[in-house]
């Protein structure tokens, strides 16, 4: 074999295995980040939209929705798309929450699943009848619609690691004013 074709082999050979490395590696497929305290609190994040003095309410978190749910829920109760959220600005965000409050009668249910940032409406739910009472307000929103919405508490939120690293660090990361746990970078 002539040098310049054993050369173009293994460069072939090398870009093939980089590509299967890279497609292979973590964060690299169709799965989504894993929920860390950061994408939650960036995902519902929003500002006083220029011009107002109030911000709008936003939506209410909830815990992801399983495929299934999501798919039942797409075509009638979905107002907004998540990857659409997440382009917008907070001001921007707080804009759009105010349309669609201004669209919708008061009361209305608006809720934004913390995995997909996909928004979601809902009738108004009417006062609690007596065997209602003791169920909460995500329960009652659940038995409905006949789907499993459960809203996202403060204690969720504390349970998961503040950001994703996209790598795992190792004690050979920790440097000047970081530290390394697990797989999040602290800094001091």
């Amino acid at each position: 074999m002539h040098i310049g074709a054993r050369f173009r082999m293994a460069s072939f050979v090398m870009v093939l295995s980089g590509a299967m490395a890279w497609s292979a590696a973590p964060g690299r497929s169709d799965d989504p980040p894993p929920l860390t305290q950061n994408h939650v609190l960036g995902l519902t994040e929003t500002a006083m939209a220029p011009g107002q003095v109030t911000k709008a309410e936003p939506p209410r978190a909830i815990s992801p929705l399983s495929k299934e749910d999501r798919a039942a829920l797409k075509d009638t109760n979905r107002v907004y798309k998540g990857k659409d959220w997440k382009a917008l600005s907070p001001q921007e965000r707080d804009g759009v929450i105010r349309g669609l409050r201004e669209a919708n009668a008061d009361g209305t249910i608006f809720v934004i699943d913390v995995r997909t940032g996909d928004i979601y409406k809902f009738d108004p739910l009417p006062p609690p009848t007596d065997a209602d009472r003791n169920k909460s307000d995500d329960v009652r929103l659940s038995e409905r619609n006949g789907i499993g919405i459960r809203f996202f508490t403060m204690d969720d939120l504390l349970k998961l690691a503040v950001a994703a690293a996209d790598r795992p660090f190792s004690q050979s990361d920790r440097s000047g004013d970081a530290l390394v746990v697990g797989r999040v970078k602290l800094d001091l």
